[in-house]
């Protein structure tokens, strides 16, 4: 059984929503830009300083950053944050 990684960190939310971070939960920190996404049919804009956090990626449906969006993008596995 292969190991999954408890964090891994990324600079693009182009992976959120898909089957290599399901049950992960999702951090996303605009450093710079604006981002618009589609989240469970709600649209909602991220700039810089925004959190995102993103418990079910497969809500996800569509993301579309302008060319000056910059993101630190950390997910965590469901399990390692349990309490």
């Amino acid at each position: 059984m292969e190991q999954k990684k408890n964090i891994i960190i990324t600079d693009t939310l182009s992976g959120i929503g898909t089957e290599a971070y399901k049950g992960y939960l999702g951090h996303a920190l605009c450093l710079e830009g604006r981002c618009h996404i589609m989240f469970n049919g709600k649209g909602l804009e991220m700039k810089r300083g925004d959190l995102l956090i993103v418990r079910q990626g497969r809500l996800v449906q569509s993301v579309k950053a302008d060319s000056s969006f910059r993101v630190t993008m950390i997910y965590i596995a469901a399990p390692f944050i349990e309490v």
